[in-house]
């Protein structure tokens, strides 16, 4: 009874149900028993499309309204400190930037950390042409991290501007999961990574 059909522009639905139930002032409550898996994108143009997508519906969210109340204080603290600021991720990474400019006449530890910056950003693009690249430790950090970033603040303005559509074609997947063909319960933990694909324990309401 505490589910409500969600606008067809809905983007992240599994949040947004979410989060309804807790302004209902009920609790998402943790079940060990529901596990699902989920395999790595193929390719890289393909993560970084889902992560527009994903901060899209993060703007969306914003925009409507979809947070926990001041009345739940623990929820309201969890969703400030792990989602909105991952969310702000691009804006406060613009800040740190810019304001190491700024700082570039104050001494040289502003211009090394500046220095630093740059060098590690500039592996970004090398890795998205030099594959092998990305393969290593440094670059495949830098690429991964300025193109989430970068993908954070395109959907974000797409979210902005109503241009990101609440449907969209299933992204392809890779075909196992290496080294966990077959998921038995209570071997794997919530979040748990390898190289190719991501397990995800969910939280969901006890009947």
């Amino acid at each position: 009874e505490l589910f409500s059909p969600l606008p067809p522009d809905t983007i992240l639905d599994d949040f947004v149900t979410s989060m309804r139930v807790i302004q209902q002032r009920k609790r998402i409550v943790y079940e060990h028993r529901a596990i699902a898996t989920e395999n790595g994108t193929a390719l890289a143009i393909q993560e970084f499309r889902r992560r527009v997508r994903i901060a899209a519906g993060a703007m969306q969210v914003l925009k409507r309204g979809q947070w926990p109340p001041i009345a739940r204080p623990v929820e309201l603290w969890q969703f400030l400190s792990h989602k909105l600021l991952r969310w702000l991720g691009p804006v406060l990474l613009a800040t740190l930037v810019g304001s190491n400019v700024a700082l570039w006449v104050a001494g040289p530890l502003y211009q090394w950390t500046l220095i630093v910056q740059v060098a590690f950003g500039s592996l970004a693009p090398l890795a998205a042409v030099f594959v092998p690249l990305r393969r290593m430790p440094l670059g495949g950090s830098a690429f991964y991290f300025l193109m989430s970033h970068v993908a954070m603040a395109a959907g974000s303005l797409n979210g902005l501007l109503n241009r990101q559509s609440g449907s969209w074609p299933r992204t392809e997947r890779t075909n196992a999961c290496r080294g966990h063909s077959q998921l038995e319960h209570g071997t794997t933990r919530v979040g748990q990574r390898n190289a190719d694909c991501t397990f995800i324990a969910d939280a969901t309401p006890i009947p």
